[in-house]
């Protein structure tokens, strides 16, 4: 019998801890276009920095595609034409600060929009703190979690030809959410907390959204009730927003690892001391004067008040002169801009 013909279909997989950017694809494709990368070390963003070090562009198209409402579409020369609609791609991964610093601070990641995309938790170091007598965990939660997983993974289509299901809000729920929305969106004004990471800012409130209808779909399917079948209500959407707020400290304090705002002493110390200061604004001389046991001379001072504009803590302010002398350099401090010390 000649078996060269027959279609062998591929194995069921939820997740790998590892992957190319190619073999992501070859998943993708071959899951239905839902896949997980689940892992406690960055192995996987270290293969994508592989690229960068042999001087090619770091592959981050596929990924960011599976981020919106677009389509894979690859056609190559040594694999099959490959369409993937709407694909899904979910990352989870422990990994260090230096690690963070070293890799997601590349150009790459950043211009792309790769860290934008990102729901980030930086928590506080516990060393020293643990208790190493920890109970384990239940036999009874153990197999209830797993069930819940189960039967979350089981939800079959409604309609196999178009597997997505469209659950809406219900009004109370999208009103709390477009509030939501609309305080995220003045907080990125000039002035705002979120002026330095508009980027990842302007993307919270369709997480939020996404966020509460995973949460919609684990409380129905708990209660033994179909997900699609159920506006998302208020509640679920509390709990997202709540999420998210939680986040937000998170994502600031990130963007400052990676920009080096965080981990540089110098830069920490003008930070604590321009948040200290009683006035709304200062001047460079202000600030050298306070901290010229650090700072030994201006020349030292600068690139890290050009840091600290950078990145919306201060902005400089431009008065006239009266053409005596070199005007002093005047900044006024971003109170909404807090330091968050996670």
């Amino acid at each position: 019998m000649d078996a060269s013909g027959v279609n062998i279909p591929p194995l069921p997989q939820l997740f790998t801890g590892d992957a190319t950017p190619e073999a992501l694809v070859k998943h993708l494709a071959e899951q239905a276009g839902r896949f997980a990368i689940v892992a406690s070390e960055p192995r996987f963003l270290e293969a994508l920095q592989q690229y960068n070090r042999a001087g090619e562009n770091i592959p981050l198209a596929s990924i960011l595609e599976c981020y919106g409402d677009v389509s894979i579409r690859r056609s190559r020369a040594t694999t099959r034409y490959i369409s993937i609609d709407r694909p899904a791609l979910t990352i989870i991964m422990a990994v260090q600060p230096r690690i963070l610093t070293g890799l997601l601070g590349k150009e790459a990641f950043v211009t792309s929009g790769f860290t934008g995309r990102v729901l980030w938790s930086l928590p506080k170091s516990n060393i020293g703190y643990r208790d190493v007598d920890t109970p384990p965990i239940s036999n009874t939660g153990s197999a209830a979690y797993r069930d819940l997983v189960l039967n979350l993974l089981s939800i079959a289509p409604a309609n196999p030809e178009k597997p997505e299901r469209v659950i809406a809000f219900t009004p109370d729920a999208h009103s709390v959410f477009l509030s939501f929305a609309q305080d995220i969106e003045k907080r990125q004004r000039p002035g705002g907390d979120l002026e330095g990471i508009t980027e990842w800012a302007s993307k919270a409130p369709g997480v939020t959204a996404r966020i509460a209808g995973v949460l919609h779909s684990v409380r129905r399917v708990a209660a033994g009730d179909c997900p699609g079948a159920m506006h998302i209500d208020q509640e679920s959407v509390e709990r997202a927003i709540a999420i998210m707020e939680y986040s937000i400290p998170h994502a600031l304090a990130v963007h400052d690892l990676i920009a080096g705002v965080r981990g540089d002493p110098r830069a920490e110390r003008l930070v604590e001391w321009v948040i200290r200061h009683p006035a709304d604004e200062f001047t460079a001389r202000d600030a050298f004067i306070a901290l010229r046991g650090i700072f030994r001379k201006m020349d030292a001072l600068n690139p890290v008040l050009a840091l600290l504009e950078q990145h919306s803590y201060i902005a400089p302010v431009v008065r006239p002169t009266n053409g005596r002398g070199r005007p002093s350099r005047i900044y006024r401090i971003n109170r909404n801009r807090a330091y968050y010390r996670i």
